[in-house]
């Protein structure tokens, strides 16, 4: 499998992107719909933009600007994973998802962190699982090299997946123009750069005091997602 989880472009100060290839059987080809396993690739991201912004039939919604939690969907016969198999570029979405339509699963998401780890029992720690020392995570990344690293071509053991989400009551405060507000930039600022619990805590507590002096109301939603496929020791 492949799989990556890093900053989006286009999307900075929104936290982490995620792509990855599953069976979900998504085709726009009536002739094959009814195979239910076909492979699609499907990421997930954070996004400010006006309702114009989004897919049918989502602009017949009253214009306003929000953050959103974004789901990319490319069908099965636009695969293009395979089209490239030694490049290093995965992340981006312009390679797994080039074509894919966006649509939005939730509003006033203003972060999403995608953390890939090993099970909290094997390192409570949370310590990096790549040589970049970051959250970032390519399965492609050196899979060339001999001998390969342990996570080429293997899904994390575990991902973390962490939401802060405003109240609407917050976010139609601030979210006014094409400008994504200075309250959520400022308070977003300089965290989320070094994986490791101590840290990972610290920073969320940080976010959430910020938020409050700027008298913004949030919730945070965090799970641990055990990934069985993967083949990581």
């Amino acid at each position: 499998g492949q799989a990556g989880s890093a900053p989006f472009p286009g999307t900075a100060g929104t936290g982490q992107a995620i792509f990855f290839q599953a069976p979900l059987g998504f085709s726009t080809t009536a002739a094959i719909r009814t195979m239910s396993d076909l492979l699609n690739s499907c990421g997930y991201y954070v996004e400010y933009a006006d309702t114009e912004a989004l897919p049918e039939p989502f602009p017949s919604l009253p214009v306003r600007y929000r953050y959103r939690l974004m789901q990319a969907l490319d069908s099965s016969e636009n695969l293009l994973v395979y089209q490239s198999p030694k490049s290093a570029d995965g992340l981006s979405g312009q390679t797994w998802v080039s074509g894919a339509s966006a649509v939005p699963l939730a509003e006033n998401v203003i972060y999403l962190l995608a953390w890939p780890r090993r099970s909290p029992a094997d390192d409570p720690q949370g310590t990096a699982l790549t040589d970049s020392g970051d959250f970032s995570y390519n399965s492609r990344e050196n899979a060339d090299a001999d001998p390969q690293p342990v996570t080429a071509h293997q899904m994390p053991p575990v991902i973390q997946l962490t939401m802060v989400v405003l109240d609407e009551a917050s976010a139609a405060r601030i979210c006014l123009s094409a400008t994504p507000p200075e309250e959520v930039d400022s308070a977003l600022k300089d965290l989320f750069e070094t994986p490791g619990e101590d840290a990972f805590k610290q920073d969320l507590k940080t976010l959430q005091d910020r938020l409050a002096a700027a008298n913004l109301s949030c919730q945070v939603f965090s799970a641990m997602i055990a990934i069985r496929e993967s083949k990581m020791e």
